[in-house]
């Protein structure tokens, strides 16, 4: 962000019980629908996403905004 590419390993090494609880609950609960209030550059977007939720994400942040759009593509 901010001129510097996003480092998703961070996320992953600071909140790794956060990845895994989001990743379980989305793949037990079809059809779960995943709110990322405060995205960021999606993250937690993504992994929800990808375990198969359904996700509505808010970033107030204008720059963050548009790396978040970037890496939902």
């Amino acid at each position: 962000m901010f001129g510097m590419k996003f480092k998703w390993w961070l996320l992953r090494e600071l909140e790794p019980e956060t990845g895994t609880f989001i990743k379980a609950f989305c793949k037990t609960h079809p059809g779960a629908v995943f709110v990322d209030v405060g995205a960021n550059a999606g993250y937690f977007t993504l992994l929800a996403s990808r375990a198969g939720a359904r996700v509505v994400s808010y970033e107030p942040d204008e720059t963050s905004y548009r790396v978040l759009q970037r890496n939902i593509r």
